[in-house]
Parts: C-alpha cells; structure tokens; sequence
C-alpha cells in the first residue's frame, strides 16, 4: 500500500472522527485512517493534522463530506460502467483477481477525473461493485487487497537481549519476507495502448544486440535517513521536511558492460561541503546539477540525451533507449525532435501503467545500490559513535555522492543481467549466480546501533533500503509550455543557502599541492609494501597516480616576476 499525500478531506474527517472518540490514542487513530482510507501515512503527520494548525477545517466537514459525496455519487457508475466492460472484455478474466480490479478503478479515475480525490475503492465499495455486476472474483493467495505488506513493524524489545546470534534474530524478527513472486505479466489485461506500446519495446530490443540496449531510470535518495524514522521524508516527528536528500538517475545496458556516470540533482549548485574540501564535481565520476526541487526537469534531461547520444556517437554505435513516461523524459525526447535530433539512440517510452514491471533497473538494480549505499551510511555512523561524533551533523552531501557513486560501481554485470531477465527483455544466456545482498550486514550494523541505545528501528530493513517515499512521483498535469515555464522558473531558483546542509559540520581544506600530494603516495606505497598481504595491484595504482601528479607538477606554469606598471624603476 504505498503512501500518499494527505488531502483536506481526509484530514478534517480524521479530526472529526478524533472528536467523536475521544479515547482514542494517535497511534489508533493511524490505524483507522490507513483502514478506512487505505493511505499510509506517518504518525507525525496524523499528529500534525490534529494540531491546532487545522482547526480551522473543524467548522466545514459536513460541506466537505456532502461535496465529496455526491462528486462521487455521480462519477461512479460511470466509472463502474467502464471497469465492467474492462472484465467482461479480457480474454482471461479469471486471472482478474480483487486487488487488479481496484487497482484499475484508481487508474480510471485518475484518467477522467484527474482533479478530483481519489476514492479509497475499499473491500466494501468492491463487495458492492461485484453485487451490482454479478461478478465472482476472488483475492490472490495472502493479497488482503494490499500491493505490498506492511512495512512499520517496530522490532521486537528482544532483538538485542540474550541471543546467540543477533543477526539471523534480526533477520527473523524485523526483515519482513517481500510480497510473493507475482504472475507472468498478461498484457491481455492491460489497455490496448499499453499492449501496443510493449509489444513494440519487444520488438525493438530483439533487433539490438544486449550491449546496445540500455535502460535510464530515477529514484530519490534520502542520503541521512536512518531505520528509526517511520517516514524518511521528516527529519524529526514534528513533521520538518527533510531537505537531505537529491535525485540520482542511472544508465547501464543489458549485459553490464557499460555503466553510465550517474547524474545527481541537489538543492545548491555549489555544496557549502563541496567548496570546503575544493572538490570538482567532475573529478568525482558524477554530473551534478542543482534546482529548488532537486528534481531532473525537462531541461537537465535534454542536457542528459544530448551527452548520451553524444557518449554513443563516440563508441561509433547505434543503441536503444529505455525510458518510463515520466513528463521531464517526454518533454526532452519532444523538444529534441523539433530542433536537434538524436543521431545514434532510438528512444523507445515503457508504458506507465507497466513500466515498474519491465524496467530493469526497477526490478533490482536501483535496490542493489540503495542497499550498497545503506551499508556505507550505516557503518559510518557506527564508526562516528566510536569516536564520540555525531554522525548526523558530521555527514554531508560530498560524503553521500562519493558513497553513491561507490555503491553503483559495486554493482556487478551479473546482477545487471539478471535484472534484464527477469523482465524478460534479454536474450542473454542463462542467468548468473546472484551477488549476495547487503541486506544480512545492514541487519548487523542496526542491531549494533541499537545494543548502543543510538536508535530503536521502527522500519523493516526492506522498507529501510528501498523506502516508498523515494519513489519519483509525478505532479498534476499541465500543458507543455506550463510545464516548460514552471521548470525553467526551478532551474534558475537553484539555491544558493544550502537548504540541505542547514546544521551539519564542515571543514575548510586547503588544496593540496602536487609536491604535498606526491609525499602523500609515497607514504602509501611504502605502507602498502610493509604489509604481509601487500598487493602489487595497489601499488602499481599508486605508481601511476604519482607519475600523473609529476606530470602536472611540470606542467604547472612557474610565477613570473611581477612588474609594477604604475610605479617602475629607472625612470
């Protein structure tokens, strides 16, 4: 059940319903919210929402109760009348369970009434639909019309006491199990559009070989949150927004063998921590952008396909290119087919409604890096603590790019591969062994923080690597100069306060000169050769390195002795 935003009329019926049940504690009052609503949301912003903040929605809630009502009391048998048409129209109706069906009301809804709020389309309304209809479904085995299971279970007060193994405890004990492998996707249930549009991704991918396919997908990443915040998107349980995050987007083709420089959005163009440690972006493996929703709008994508078909141009291939239909990717592909036409990529758009199903990076990939980049996180605050340091202020946006950028390139071709496969949009040979999740050591690294009383995890280790709230969610629809207008307005709104780094601790460097940098590799070489397990690997890196230095220290342009135009001598 992922979560959604809260709307006005739902937060004065749940004031409403507080006031009829006094008794009733906050926690209880989520519950009944999530029930009757089938909404996530966190308890802080159910303590929000009872605040003194919207009393004014007290005075309203028969309006807002009548008008929502009879909104619906006129959409809905029209809605109905086309969801009924959808089962009787599929070729296998039988594998139309209870969950599919709400799930595509909420889709229709959306389609015809993308102003209106969304209804719960709970068990009762379906009872009823299927009643009116004379339709027999049934609900798929452990579905209990939930898309996912829940995932804010806190862990159990014995996770930490008097157990031999912490780790298979933790495991047992707050990793929930994932949902059960879902059926072989049916594009027969699925709108004819969507049919087309996959039968054509298909077709498109089996006339590249996999190494010329490549696939380009987002996610945000909270870069501070930590397994004891129920919702990652508040920084504390009076609800501040939590600005420590930025969007990553990453490319890699079908059989692992390129993997693209991941590209990342933040707030501020320039990093207080990025000028402080006098870091080029560029030297890091990264592209950095930066606008006021560190979000990838329409322009940083076009910049985006100009540099990829560029990178292909390069390689003297043609590829194809996967991408979901997100607005800033359509817009981009749209504004490019006008005025400066991709060369060397086809761009081949997945369908909405399927493309959670067949992306690849989706299916896994994203995950893998979430859970490198976790771990990272993790035992840097484990290692803050030791050293009596809080690792909440002390980590900063430079620490969580080189993190991010490590935790891609830890991802393994093999794991790539098995990624395009299991959407079956590879022809690759059978699937390689799978890499061993990070999952058992981030178990180990929470229970650790945990034995110290630094936090109590609230959130299973799924839900905490791969939280729904990172999810790139789309805004309401808007015409394409609206769209164009509001994201050029966000672009040059990059802000320079550094929002997200308000609090943390930095450090002023001073920029190392070549002649101390050679020092420095000298001292590692001679480290690494006094080992038992030195590896000449490393050192022959280092031995590099230092000649790449030494050819900048005589390149560098000696100072020349200055001459005073004003004032020279000898006159």
């Amino acid at each position: 059940m992922p979560r959604h935003t809260i709307t006005t009329q739902q937060r004065a019926l749940l004031r409403d319903h507080a006031r009829q049940n006094p008794h009733l504690k906050q926690t209880q009052l989520r519950q009944w919210f999530i029930h009757t609503f089938e909404h996530r949301v966190s308890q802080s912003t159910i303590s929000e929402s009872l605040s003194a903040r919207y009393a004014d929605l007290d005075s309203g809630n028969d309006q807002i109760y009548y008008e929502t009502r009879k909104r619906r009391e006129k959409t809905l048998p029209e809605l109905e009348g086309i969801l009924f048409n959808w089962i009787r129209l599929a070729e296998h109706p039988e594998d139309i369970f209870d969950a599919d069906i709400a799930e595509k009301a909420r889709s229709i809804w959306v389609s015809t009434e993308s102003d209106a709020e969304v209804p719960p389309f709970s068990r009762g309304w379906l009872h009823g639909f299927k009643k009116r209809h004379g339709l027999t479904t049934k609900k798929r085995k452990d579905d209990n019309m939930q898309v996912s299971p829940p995932k804010d279970t806190p862990i159990s007060e014995g996770a930490i006491d008097g157990l031999l193994d912490p780790v298979e405890h933790a495991l047992n004990s707050f990793v929930r199990p994932l949902p059960p492998a879902s059926r072989p996707l049916d594009i027969n249930r699925f709108d004819l559009v969507a049919k087309a549009q996959l039968e054509t991704a298909k077709s498109r991918v089996q006339q590249y070989a996999p190494m010329d396919v490549y696939n380009c997908d987002e996610t945000r990443l909270y870069w501070k949150y930590t397994p004891d915040l129920a919702d990652p998107s508040n920084i504390s349980e009076d609800g501040r927004e939590n600005k420590a995050r930025f969007t990553a987007l990453f490319c890699c083709n079908a059989d692992g063998s390129d993997k693209l420089q991941p590209l990342f959005v933040g707030y501020a163009a320039k990093p207080r921590s990025f000028e402080a440690a006098k870091t080029n972006p560029r030297a890091l493996n990264c592209v950095w952008k930066a606008n006021s929703d560190a979000s990838v709008t329409t322009p940083i994508m076009t910049e985006w396909l100009l540099a990829f078909d560029d990178h292909m141009g390069q390689k003297n291939k043609k590829a194809l290119l996967l991408l979901d239909e997100l607005t800033a990717h359509k817009d981009a592909v749209s504004l490019l087919s006008g005025s400066t036409p991709l060369r060397n990529i086809e761009i081949c758009f997945l369908p909405t409604i399927l493309s959670m199903k067949l992306q690849p990076l989706q299916s896994g990939v994203v995950s893998a890096f979430k859970g490198h980049y976790r771990k990272l996180w993790l035992q840097y605050m484990v290692d803050e603590y030791d050293e009596g340091r809080s690792p909440l202020r002390s980590m900063n946006v430079l620490k969580a790019v080189r993190w991010s950028i490590q935790a891609w390139g830890n991802i393994s071709p093999e794991t790539i591969i098995n990624c395009w496969r299991d959407v079956n949009l590879s022809i690759l040979p059978a699937a390689r062994p799978k890499e061993p999740s990070p999952a058992a050591a981030i178990a180990n690294l929470v229970l650790q923080l945990a034995a110290q009383g630094r936090l109590q995890p609230v959130v299973a280790i799924e839900r905490f690597i791969n939280p729904d709230e990172e999810e790139i969610v789309e805004k309401p629809n808007l015409s394409l100069i609206e769209r164009l207008a509001a994201q050029y307005a966000v672009q040059g709104r990059a802000r320079q306060e550094h929002t997200c780094e308000i609090d943390e601790d930095y450090e002023d460097l001073p920029l190392i000169r070549n002649k101390d940098a050679i020092g420095f590799i000298d001292s590692l070489v001679t480290y690494e050769e006094q080992q038992e397990d030195g590896l000449h690997s490393v050192i022959r890196v280092l031995t590099q390195l230092r000649e790449k230095v030494q050819q900048r220290q005589r390149e560098q342009p000696k100072p020349r002795e200055h001459t005073n135009v004003f004032f020279a001598t000898g006159m």
